[in-house]
């Protein structure tokens, strides 16, 4: 109930308070049911646009962001990919919208891919909401 509390709260804060970038509109969906089970493993999780306002078709990406709900989630890595495993590029979760994907189709999946960095404790549970940001 305070996972669903908190991502409610951010994903209201994200389409009530205007966007990162003037004119923008935002897709963002939650994910809190994988986990990294152990140093150097790997969960991978998909993101794509769904429930949302405005729909993205025939839009463009302007900035995507992974924000991670829970601050024990420090020794996870992340690597964030476009519409498949190929095109993708480490980040961090300090809260920076990254851009890397600019002017690519804003309908299309994202994977994440967690992967553990520190001793432990393991299993850490993956709870993050991955943010698109996007205009015409």
């Amino acid at each position: 109930m305070k996972n669903r509390l908190l991502h409610v709260s951010v994903v209201a804060s994200l389409l009530f308070s205007g966007s990162a970038f003037a004119g923008d509109y935002v897709w963002s969906t939650y994910k809190s049911g994988d986990y990294v089970s152990r140093r150097g493993g790997t969960a991978t999780v998909v993101y794509q646009p769904s429930n949302f306002l405005v729909s993205p078709l025939g839009k463009t990406v302007t900035g995507v962001q992974v924000q991670l709900q829970d601050s024990s989630q420090a020794n996870v890595s992340m690597e964030v990919c476009y519409n498949g495993p190929i095109d993708c590029y480490p980040i961090t979760y300090n809260g920076q919208i990254y851009k890397m994907f600019n002017g690519r189709p804003a309908d299309k999946p994202f994977t994440v891919r967690y992967t553990g960095t520190g001793l432990g404790p393991y299993p850490r549970y993956i709870l993050a909401t991955m943010v698109v940001y996007y205009n015409d």
